[in-house]
């Protein structure tokens, strides 16, 4: 989705590729697009990105169907590349301390899941990843939008479950 209008009707018309959706209720949840999107319903919302380099790996002894984030690394399925990962970039550092860091992740992957040989490293992309201000979490429901919550946290918590239930009160609260 790129565009969002409340109706004059009641509820919001969502636009993407493809037809118009219209809804009730809208969570706003993708991260460092966020801040756009809420102004289209006269929100500012500021969702800080901070550099993150995110790497595509295959292992296919690696059984996993779920995120995994530890201290060591944090990683996904994805249908199009085997498995997703993504590393802290350090401001100023070259590519090479990066992709250093992201085999790292690679190693501590195998160690982890107990694998036979190293996942094969494929693309290395630096980017934002959105990280808000304060505990990391934003869940709030916009004031000039009712039946709209705006949700941004670090990639790893985005689908906890702990985190969907305080979005769904905040969209109970908004009827």
């Amino acid at each position: 989705m790129d565009r969002v209008r409340a109706r004059r009707a009641g509820g919001y018309e969502l636009r993407g590729t493809g037809e118009a959706l219209v809804v009730d209720r809208v969570v706003l949840a993708c991260g460092t697009g966020l801040p756009a999107l809420a102004e289209q319903l006269g929100e500012h919302i500021e969702v800080p990105g901070v550099p993150a380099a995110r790497f595509t790996f295959s292992a296919p002894e690696l059984r996993l169907d779920r995120m995994v984030s530890t201290p060591h690394f944090e990683i996904r399925p994805s249908a199009r590349h085997g498995f997703v990962g993504a590393e802290e970039v350090v401001p100023g550092e070259t590519e090479t301390a990066t992709r250093a860091r992201v085999r790292e992740s690679l190693s501590a992957v195998r160690e982890a899941f107990g694998l036979p040989r190293e996942p094969a490293l494929g693309d290395v992309t630096v980017g934002l990843r959105p990280i808000p201000a304060g505990d990391g979490v934003l869940c709030v429901p916009l004031a000039s939008a009712p039946g709209v919550v705006a949700l941004a946290a670090h990639p790893g918590v985005t689908l906890a479950a702990l985190l969907a239930l305080r979005t769904a009160d905040q969209l109970r609260g908004a009827q």
